[in-house]
């Protein structure tokens, strides 16, 4: 009997291998959404309404284009990408052909000699349409695991003489966006303001003189603000002068280098106590946390008690449905650029997953590899057009140069609007811990965001407490590179 159930099962397997292989390709299961006689394509993206909505407008778009694919959208359920990855781990033969990833959390999956993704480069550099100059130098290098990307062709201009077939230099993801940060402010509560209060702020901020606006001069914003909640009375006790979103890398890192610290992580050393860092800590404290009524540490921009948020652009589709006027319609807020000659950007993009790269599907007689038909589909998401169609739509900021000024994405939400206020001075490479594996990098960046959100606390940031608060984590930090907090 155990024999004939043995016979059994390896006539099974073998049948269906055979009726894999015929249809999909040898390791190409089946699975829900496919469609015979065509390319189809897996795609898996976080559960956001937002990246969903873009790239449902993405396939639709693509599709009419390329009849003979089927994209099929994935999320990522309840996880984040770490809990979605972590559940693929065990069994690769689950992974779709295309993952969204993120420059941070991502790359803890991108790791070459152990990662689930293949290196871009070589489909990069096959054609003009994806040359390496079209894109923001920052993203490329946030997009390899190592911090630093490089081709493996010789290359003039920014990436001569950096040519290498190391595997560390490699793009592990396509970065489709530039989420550089900016400020965004409520203008129904500053019409509010100016109205029963003579507070203008056009008196700080003058899109016509940019250069006018400084450090100082947003550090004077946030003050009298302050100063003018309070003189209000106590029905507007629980208003903010604004939300900083601190913990952010983007944030604390473009706020570090404006303000002349010397970098929180130096080559693996821990530098949180620096002279040049506890001054950028004090003037963060004295200019932006030492009130109550100047700093929102609930986020309540979206409800009306916040009167501006530092943010990246994406976020902003959450905010739509709460600062519209509802007779007129017109959104009420507005954007400031972020007062620094260095401003970080982050961004994310799709990975290619390696598992099914080189696997095969066959439609009309045409035979492919499920890496060539996802990489098509992602030079469509970095083309003008697709770029255009994710920015008119207020989901992205374009990743293309050529369209920082002239790009679709300028008539999202307003075309009123200043949207040049999301492009703000030079590329700020986010580098604070390239160093370290990328396994150890969300252990770093946990801690150091805790740092910054005491910080931002009115007593465990103030002068007395501030070394206590600096020791403290940078022994946390330490013990992370020891590998005691994971």
């Amino acid at each position: 009997m155990k024999l004939i159930k043995k016979c059994l099962a390896v006539i099974l397997t073998v049948v269906t291998c055979f009726a894999c292989a015929v249809t999909f390709g040898c390791g190409n299961k089946k699975e829900s959404g496919h469609l015979e006689g065509k390319f189809n394509l897996e795609v898996a993206v976080q559960n956001e309404s937002g990246e969903i909505d873009m790239m449902n407008k993405w396939k639709s778009a693509y599709e009419a284009k390329h009849p003979e694919v089927n994209i099929i959208i994935n999320n990522f359920g309840n996880d984040d990408i770490i809990g979605y990855m972590q559940k693929k781990a065990m069994n690769q033969d689950s992974l779709p052909h295309m993952v969204w990833l993120p420059d941070d959390y991502g790359h803890t999956f991108t790791d070459p000699t152990k990662g689930y993704f293949i290196d871009l480069r070589e489909l990069y550099e096959k054609s003009a349409d994806t040359d390496y100059s079209l894109y923001y130098d920052s993203m490329l290098h946030a997009a390899s695991n190592s911090g630093e990307f490089r081709p493996t062709t010789s290359y003039s201009g920014s990436y001569a003489g950096t040519k290498s077939n190391d595997a560390k230099y490699g793009i592990y993801f396509a970065p489709r966006d530039y989420n550089q940060i900016a400020i965004v402010y409520n203008k129904k509560m500053f019409n509010d303001l100016k109205t029963f209060y003579s507070f203008d702020i056009a008196d700080y901020y003058n899109p016509e003189d940019p250069d006018s606006w400084t450090m100082e001069k947003f550090a004077q914003l946030i003050q009298d603000l302050n100063d003018q909640i309070k003189s209000m009375g106590a029905t507007y006790a629980s208003y903010r002068a604004i939300r900083m979103n601190m913990s952010w890398e983007a944030v604390y890192t473009t706020f570090v280098e404006a303000l002349g610290g010397d970098g929180l992580i130096n080559d693996g050393n821990i530098n949180l106590g620096s002279a040049k860092n506890k001054a950028v800590y004090d003037y963060l404290w004295s200019n932006f946390f030492n009130e109550v009524n100047k700093f929102d540490i609930n986020d309540n921009f979206s409800k009306g008690t916040t009167y501006l948020t530092v943010v990246s652009r994406p976020l902003i589709l959450s905010y739509l449905p709460y600062l519209r006027d509802q007779s007129s319609q017109k959104i009420m807020m507005d954007f400031i650029p972020f007062p620094a000659e260095k401003v970080a950007a982050g961004t994310s993009g799709y990975g290619i997953t390696k598992k099914h790269a080189n696997e095969t599907q066959t439609a009309n007689g045409v035979t492919k590899t499920n890496k060539e038909i996802a990489w098509d589909f992602i030079k469509f998401i970095l083309s003008e057009e697709g770029q255009n169609l994710g920015g008119k739509e207020g989901f992205i900021q374009p990743v293309l140069k050529s369209l920082k000024d002239t790009g679709e994405w300028r008539q999202a939400f307003d075309p009123a609007m200043n949207h040049g206020a999301w492009f703000q001075g030079e590329e700020l490479r986010l580098t604070t811990y390239n160093y370290f594996d990328a396994s150890m990098r969300t252990a770093l960046r946990t801690q150091m965001s805790n740092f910054f959100m005491n910080l931002t606390n009115v007593e465990n940031g103030a002068p007395a407490n501030r070394d206590k608060l600096i020791s403290t984590y940078t022994a946390n930090l330490e013990a992370v590179k020891r590998g005691e907090i994971l």
